[in-house]
């Protein structure tokens, strides 16, 4: 099933609405002296998008496809650049909750326009794994950054203590969910590969995105302990000695990944297990 013609106007919307506010962006960057890079290519993938497709050519399944996937990359490239924005200022408090939901809501939205255009089908299926799996991995770190800030500020910690514990939980799950998308076993039509290469995929760890969600995410479920948290439904000490062994495991096991730090780990893991 191809993209019909109502989601194809949705989806050309959405992406004029994406090419409009990256032009008003790059005037604040203009004006405030921030680094417009992210922000342009943004809008040059809309403007390519708009200038070369139509609700006629969207009804062609590949088209639509092709069209999604650039549209996905030109929200990652625009919210990248407010991401930037919120570390860079050390996610000011009045205003980086209400950001982080704006950034998730274009997220969403690439994965529910791929939802209308392909009833039935997987997004992992229009998007393309790699792209899948960053649409989850910006949102855990995003977390990940957001938490590790206000749980170093006694202060910020002390009036959002339930907010926080909820944002570790759904983090976690973010990048528990890195880790999932691919199938751990090498498949028979893959290329050959180096030994090294083999032993990680065979973790289920094919990038250093994968590596670094295990690692946040084992430093967020400390976080969650340290701080006296509970909730039966996650349980945070199981999960990050799982986290934090695996990445231990990969990189004290590969050569390719020596300097990765293992000292700051060990701790967290030697932590948890004491608790």
């Amino acid at each position: 099933m191809s993209c019909q013609d109502d989601i194809s106007l949705e989806i050309l919307h959405e992406v004029q609405v994406l090419q409009e506010q990256s032009d008003n962006v790059l005037q604040e960057c203009k004006s405030q002296g921030l680094d417009p890079t992210f922000v342009e290519r943004s809008k040059k993938t809309c403007d390519g998008i708009l200038n070369s497709e139509t609700v006629e050519s969207l009804r062609e399944r590949q088209r639509c496809i092709d069209c999604l996937q650039e549209f996905a990359h030109a929200v990652l490239d625009y919210t990248y650049h407010h991401e930037t924005v919120l570390a860079n200022e050390d996610f000011p408090e009045l205003l980086s909750r209400e950001m982080i939901a704006e950034i998730f809501c274009y997220f969403d939205k690439v994965e529910e326009l791929c939802r209308k255009a392909f009833t039935g089908v997987e997004v992992g299926a229009v998007l393309g794994l790699e792209i899948v799996e960053c649409l989850l991995w910006r949102r855990g770190a995003l977390l990940y950054m957001f938490c590790s800030t206000v749980q170093a500020d006694k202060d910020r910690l002390a009036k959002i203590p339930a907010a926080l514990k909820q944002d570790i939980i759904l983090g976690v799950k973010y990048l528990q969910n890195v880790l999932s998308v691919r199938d751990s076993h090498l498949h028979e039509e893959e290329e050959e590969v180096e030994i090294e290469d083999n032993k990680l995929h065979a973790m289920g760890i094919y990038s250093s995105t994968h590596l670094l969600s295990l690692v946040y995410g084992g430093e967020m479920c400390y976080w969650f302990v340290q701080l006296k948290y509970q909730d039966e439904s996650f349980k945070a000490k199981e999960i990050g000695i799982e986290m934090l062994n695996k990445y231990l495991k990969a990189v004290q096991n590969s050569l390719d990944l020596y300097g990765w730090d293992i000292k700051r780990p060990e701790e967290f893991l030697h932590y948890l297990q004491g608790q």
